[in-house]
């Protein structure tokens, strides 16, 4: 779990130290969308949560630390953009992750069923196999009092 920590951590590093050597106006912190959608594999729910706001602080913090390369407002622009991304990101690859792991519950509650449903039908299957030759013994041994029954035995 550190080794995923530590490599996630490491991309956004790189993706950060990108966005501070670039011009303003290049969007490199969007990249940052990439830690969060490999966070998602990798992490558990709180997990991606703090690496989306490392992400977002890195993106802060490198808009910050980039020296005055091209308009200012082009730079703050493109950084409420990289911050709207991850954080767009984030709700919806966290909402996907949560249908899936539903879709996965409701697929193993539907194999337990079928198999449940299975037994039942086997069950009934035996059943029915007792019942055949109980009743065929019956059925005989009724015929055999009618014969008996009869004034000339036969």
């Amino acid at each position: 779990m550190v080794v995923r920590w530590v490599a996630l951590l490491a991309l956004a590093l790189v993706i950060a130290i990108a966005d501070t050597l670039t011009d303003l106006e290049i969007a490199v912190g969007v990249f940052q969308i990439a830690v969060v959608l490999l966070a998602v594999r990798l992490l558990p729910f709180r997990g991606v949560i703090v690496m989306a706001a490392v992400c977002m602080l890195l993106t802060v913090v490198s808009y910050e630390m980039t020296t005055s390369r091209g308009s200012e407002a082009s730079g703050l622009i493109n950084c409420v953009i990289s911050l709207a991304a991850i954080a767009m990101t984030t709700w919806l690859a966290l909402r996907m992750a949560r249908a899936i792991r539903t879709v996965h519950e409701a697929r193993s509650q539907l194999a337990h069923i079928a198999r449940v449903n299975q037994l039942g039908e086997l069950a009934a299957s035996i059943a029915h196999e007792v019942n055949q030759p109980l009743s065929a013994i019956v059925i005989s041994g009724n015929a055999c009092q009618r014969w008996l029954a009869t004034e000339p035995v036969n």
